[in-house]
Order: structure tokens, then C-alpha cells, then sequence
């Protein structure tokens, strides 16, 4: 119910004994009032739990079902010290089926949702550390969704992450690359990208918002007059700054992409495998320079899986990661 208790955070010192902790009621987890509507029913419900500490600040941006039924992302805040709950804004993406949060070196926090409706796409949104944040920049959107009944909640990509280097942001992820207004008929290889954002996108808007120039996709096609999903694209939609690292063309596709920085360089991993079968054809990497040269070459990692719902860890010029 609204009143019942449905997350906590726990703090445990390095001997894993518990210091303290913060419990939400379900109405209390939700960015517009009256919260038994908008509150949290069920946490984490058709996505993840991304989490972040910037100077004693907790944030968490998760994935939940709301009361009303529908799904979104929500986010929190807490003062890891004395475990309160503190205000900020709420970068609100409905519905929300992957999410990404890191700090960044300003105090503050980056995070992005994958929306399949309001909005059709991938969003970033940069929180300062005080908390606020000016927009939700939708930097890529899905093509059309397949023509049946909710057809729309497939979206044809896989969020990657985000990440900083010391001039910009990354955002990382793999998707079909044709932006059709048409329903969804044949699937295409999903191929993997990165943006590379100015540290003040937020202040800018289209090819202005990018660090690194890339290329542009447009929205193609028309609208059908009839179709059994609901459609979202109008027509006017423009994505700037995609930097392509795959051409799979039918035969291969990316899976669990990951986008990482370490130093003034940026790491991008993902798995390739086989259209046909599913099967995993091997693991890749490349490093980029902020501006989206290459600094090394695609190479393979070898026959090993990556994670689905976890990011890697740089430390010490070496990748760890669990699967």
C-alpha cells in the first residue's frame, strides 16, 4: 500500500556491521504530488537500480511501477552521513526500462534513462551539486515500435552508460541504426555508438550540444494512418553527434555495451554475436580520444560475457569486471 515501507538503504561500517539506516514509504517515492498516485508500488520493475556518492551525497536513479499502473524511473537523495533523506530534482523519464547515473567532478551527478514513449529515447541529464538540473536532453531517439498492441515499449537498443573524461560526457550505447516512422517489420543488426557531449550541453541545443561532431540521423518514412501500437515520431527528429564503432549489416549484432573513461580517454566494450542464433561470437573494445578518434583500434577480448546490468571498474590501467 502507499503507507507501506518498501525500500531502505542500509550503511554498514568495513566490518559489516550496520551504522544505520533510511526507509521509503511508497507514496513518499514519487516527483509529483498527490504520491498515492504517482507513488512507488513495486521498486526496480522493468529495469535497474543505478547509484551514485559525490561528497557525502548518495543518488539513486531506479526504475519502478507506479501506482497508477505505469512505469517511469525515480530518483532520490541522501546525506550519507547522518542518513536523511535531502530534496533535489528529479530527472523524470515515463516509462523507463534502463538507467545510468555517475558523479561527476563538479559535485554533481549524470544520469540517463532509455524512454519508449515520453520520451521515444535516450535521455541525459546533468544534475549540479546543488541538485538541480535544467532539462531533459532527448540525444537519440527509437524508431517505431511493432505493429501490435503495446508494440511500442521495444525500443531496439540497449543503453551502455555514461561516463566523463576531463573535457566532456560520454553516453554509450548499441541500437538499430534506420529511424523509421514505419512500424517495426524486420529486425536489423543493433550496432554500437557513443556522443560525446560538451561539459555545458544543457546550454545548447542540436549540433551545438556535442563535443565531437559525428553525424546526423533523421527520422525517415511516413506515419502509417493506421497502426495497432501507438506512434510517437513526428517527422522533425534529429539526432547529432552518433560516432558508429559497428557496421554489422544483417550478420552480427552488439549486445551489453559498455562506455567507460579513464584519464582524457575513452573506453568502449561490447559483445558481438550471431543474428541467427544469439550466439556469442566474442567480446570487443576500443579507445577513443575525446574527440572521437581512435586512439586503439577495435580489439577482441576473447570468448568472455559481459554484464548485463553492472558497469566495469578502471583502476590502475586495468578493466575488471563480473559476470
Amino acid at each position: 500500500s502507499k503507507n507501506t515501507k518498501i525500500m531502505t538503504v542500509v550503511k554498514y561500517n568495513y566490518n559489516g556491521k550496520k551504522i544505520a539506516a533510511v526507509s521509503f514509504r511508497g507514496k513518499s517515492l514519487a516527483p509529483y504530488s498527490p504520491g498515492d498516485y504517482w507513488g512507488t508500488t513495486v521498486p526496480f520493475w522493468f529495469g535497474t537500480c543505478k547509484m551514485a556518492i559525490n561528497n557525502g551525497v548518495l543518488a539513486c536513479n531506479f526504475a519502478r511501477k507506479m501506482y497508477n499502473g505505469h512505469q517511469s524511473n525515480m530518483v532520490f537523495y541522501i546525506n550519507c552521513k547522518n542518513m536523511k533523506r535531502i530534496d533535489g530534482d528529479i530527472p523524470y523519464v515515463s516509462h523507463s526500462f534502463d538507467q545510468a547515473c555517475i558523479a561527476t567532478s563538479d559535485g554533481g551527478f549524470l544520469m540517463a534513462n532509455q524512454g519508449d514513449a515520453y520520451p521515444r529515447g535516450f535521455v541525459v541529464s546533468k544534475i549540479d551539486k546543488e541538485r538541480y538540473f535544467s532539462e531533459n536532453a532527448t540525444i537519440f531517439h527509437f524508431r517505431e515500435g511493432v505493429d501490435r498492441d503495446y508494440g511500442y515499449n521495444e525500443t531496439f537498443a540497449q543503453l551502455g552508460g555514461v561516463a566523463e573524461t576531463e573535457n566532456t560526457y560520454v553516453f554509450a550505447a548499441a541500437s538499430e541504426r534506420t529511424l523509421s516512422r514505419n512500424v517495426k517489420k524486420k529486425d536489423e543488426s543493433r550496432d554500437v555508438f557513443v556522443q560525446i557531449l560538451k561539459k555545458d550541453f544543457m546550454n545548447f541545443e542540436n549540433e551545438k550540444m556535442f563535443y565531437a561532431k559525428g553525424s546526423t540521423r533523421k527520422a525517415t518514412g511516413k506515419k502509417p494512418k493506421k497502426a495497432l501500437t501507438k506512434l510517437f515520431l513526428e517527422g522533425n527528429e534529429k539526432d547529432y553527434g552518433i560516432i558508429w564503432l559497428t557496421d554489422y549489416k544483417g550478420k552480427y549484432y552488439a549486445e551489453n555495451p559498455k562506455g567507460l573513461s579513464y584519464e582524457d580517454k575513452i573506453v568502449v566494450m561490447w559483445e558481438r554475436r550471431s543474428m541467427k542464433t544469439y550466439e556469442l561470437k566474442g567480446s570487443y573494445y576500443t579507445i577513443l580520444n575525446e574527440d572521437g578518434t581512435v586512439y586503439r583500434k577495435t580489439k577482441k577480448i576473447g570468448n568472455c560475457i559481459l554484464p548485463e546490468d553492472a558497469e566495469p571498474a578502471i583502476k590502475d590501467g586495468k578493466i575488471y569486471w563480473s559476470t
